[in-house]
């Protein structure tokens, strides 16, 4: 059963794992490197995604969990947080989404970054708690060590966290997501949700070139206004109201534009430090490129990273995927949160 806070008047709810033992590894990280606390993931699940499903794609609890595993640099805590149901699908199961600011009308009335700071503070809260039981002066949560991961509309929250949350997180990583965009097409303003704040904020951006839900846009554009190819059927299926389906051909700020902004905020070069091509694509291929930006002298922290696969959609990323929750936690693991 997920854990349950009231939050603006609605019961939300999401799933907390701890590493076994945690205070133990909470100890030993401060007794060996002086770290006062363990990191954190919040993983954040597509529109329309099961939680369930999700976590089952992504299940960082195992990597901090394994029986074989006895290094205090690989514990962490990880939060699952549930979107809000908005319509439910054929079967009768809700279909749950994030407020990502530019979604239009069916979630905005969701405060769902006040969500996520409610629900860190509860688990916050109930970790020292715990260590002051113990007493124990520790903090549970490394505060230099907090992550964002987020698959589609997950990810494009994510962005809105990185944005309305500055100087809370250390590294996103965003799969087939967009950090802004109009929820009217011609009638709204474009909204974006650049990082903000004093301190660094790396990103992987994993995108597939064949992705018509997010389009990812051309490598050269970085105005990210390409008009999407979601169909009106798949807007009413979201429970946007049939006459209104029409006026919501969205259009995406794409992944060129958040590439720019992203090396801009991180004061990254303009210029690619690392550019391989031959990587490994969904279709069994190596045709995926994958370009890297770093500041002058190249220090690996910030870093902003951009992995563009030309056979992958918007979901077909687990039938021959290539990153895994390890890829994902190597990551966040090398870009803790720095000062600009």
């Amino acid at each position: 059963m997920p854990y349950q806070i009231v939050h603006d008047g609605v019961v939300r709810e999401f799933e907390f794992y701890a590493p076994y033992g945690w205070p133990y590894w909470v100890e030993r990280a401060f007794g060996e490197d002086g770290r006062d606390g363990l990191p954190l993931i919040v993983a954040l699940h597509g529109g329309g995604q099961l939680p369930a499903n999700f976590a089952t794609d992504w299940p960082f609890p195992l990597l901090f969990n394994g029986p074989d595993n006895a290094a205090w640099e690989d514990r962490a805590f990880v939060l699952y947080p549930y979107g809000f149901s908005y319509v439910p699908d054929p079967a009768g199961e809700p279909l749950r989404g994030w407020n990502s600011g530019f979604s239009g009308s069916y979630l905005a009335s969701q405060d769902d970054v006040g969500f996520i700071r409610a629900m860190l503070d509860a688990v916050q809260a109930m970790l020292a708690r715990e260590l002051r039981a113990l007493g124990s002066e520790r903090r549970a949560i490394d505060a230099d060590r907090r992550f964002l991961f987020g698959y589609s509309m997950g990810g494009m929250l994510g962005y809105r966290l990185a944005s309305e949350m500055p100087d809370t997180w250390g590294a996103l990583w965003a799969m087939s997501a967009a950090f802004g965009g109009r929820s009217h097409d011609g009638l709204t303003p474009t909204v974006t949700h650049p990082p903000r704040g004093r301190t660094g904020i790396s990103l992987f951006a994993h995108h597939g070139d064949l992705d018509t839900v997010v389009p990812p846009g051309p490598n050269n554009d970085p105005s990210g206004l390409a008009p999407s190819a979601l169909s009106r059927d798949a807007y009413v299926a979201t429970g946007v109201a049939s006459p209104d389906a029409e006026a919501y051909a969205t259009s995406l700020r794409h992944l060129a534009a958040t590439a720019l902004t992203y090396r801009t905020y991180n004061n990254c070069r303009s210029s690619a430090y690392d550019v391989q091509t031959g990587l490994a694509d969904v279709s069994g291929g190596t045709g995926s490129t994958q370009y890297t930006y770093r500041q002058d002298g190249s220090p690996a922290n910030p870093e902003v990273i951009v992995y563009r696969d030309p056979a992958m959609e918007h979901a077909n990323f687990v039938a021959n995927r290539y990153f895994t929750a390890s890829d994902v936690w190597a990551f966040f693991k090398a870009h803790p949160r720095i000062d600009l």
